[in-house]
């Protein structure tokens, strides 16, 4: 199978089925802080690499929350007509700090909220907690695209990026990574002296 059909498969699977369940917050350059107004949306899908914010697609206002499909190996077994892909989904929130609201009582007595702003290093549970949801959804279904299923033979791995060994930190932004073996059967080979009589 081509990887560009895989991916292009891959990112319709997970819009349809992984990018409902959540929602995270969106970043607004024009507020920060407590100026900023919470907004939490469905995830973006991305093929291979997280676009910079000057080469985002069409209608994409920004690059979090997202995930980021990316086949970094395939094999394919001649003799048992078995292709396989090695998956890795990188997972992209942005998460600043905690915002709640607060009731505030008013000259008459009205009582009114507002939203206060709690900066703080706990972003990266939105990110694991997408991570978890990401994989129970995968591991829950049968078939992936064009017939392929999760193998049961490779262990799902799943971490933090780290650069020497060291966890990237880039505050506020969190990306953690789930890597896991796909596979199917193909169709026999045509020996190429008939491929004319096709």
């Amino acid at each position: 199978m081509l990887v560009t059909q895989l991916l292009e498969e891959l990112e319709d699977w997970t819009r349809k089925n992984i990018c409902p369940e959540i929602k995270l917050l969106k970043p607004n350059d024009t507020q920060m802080g407590a100026e900023y107004t919470p907004e939490y949306v469905h995830p973006e899908v991305f093929k291979m690499f997280i676009p910079a914010e000057g080469m985002l697609p069409k209608g994409v206002e920004t690059k979090f929350p997202a995930i980021c499909i990316q086949v970094t190996k395939g094999e394919e077994d001649l003799n048992k007509h078995e292709e396989y892909f090695w998956i890795q989904y990188a997972f992209c929130v942005w998460n600043p700090g905690n915002y709640r609201k607060n009731d505030v009582e008013g000259e008459n007595r009205e009582k009114t909220q507002e939203i206060v702003f709690e900066r703080n290093a706990d972003g990266w549970r939105d990110a694991w907690n997408f991570l978890d949801k990401a994989k129970r959804i995968i591991q829950s279904k049968m078939y992936l695209p064009s017939g392929f299923k999760v193998s049961r033979d490779e262990t799902m791995k799943f971490g933090m990026f780290t650069e020497e060994d060291d966890i990237v930190v880039s505050y506020p932004e969190w990306y953690v990574w789930l890597s896991f073996k796909i596979y199917c059967g193909t169709a026999g080979r045509v020996n190429t002296e008939y491929d004319n009589l096709l």
